[in-house]
């Protein structure tokens, strides 16, 4: 990937910001944390903003996609964490009763 950003091929930002990392001037962290305040660094941060909102606007439309295996996997995932959920809060009841117990015993 370094290689890429070096002969230009990720971008005249990218470019630019790799130099700058091969001169220990940045580091990628700092470029995608936000830390580089450079015109560059903002470029990157945008275009990533801009693909990550692509990417999310995808996932959704393949979660309603009744014939997509992708579409499948999301829904199998959601209702994964929605079973998860509801162990977290019976869970959490029941270590709550059982506080109320032991101060009984302990009080």
């Amino acid at each position: 990937m370094e290689d890429r950003r070096r002969k230009g091929e990720s971008g005249k930002a990218w470019q630019i910001l790799q130099q700058r990392i091969d001169m220990r001037q940045t580091t990628e962290n700092d470029t995608i944390s936000g830390i580089d305040k450079s015109p560059e660094a903002r470029e990157v941060r945008a275009g990533m903003v801009k693909t990550m909102r692509k990417l999310k606007q995808a996932v959704e439309e393949a979660r309603h996609d009744d014939n997509s295996e992708l579409g499948a996997e999301l829904r199998e995932m959601d209702e994964l964490n929605e079973r998860l959920t509801k162990i977290g809060d019976a869970m959490a009841g029941g270590i709550s009763r059982c506080s109320k117990v032991c101060v009984r015993l302990v009080g």
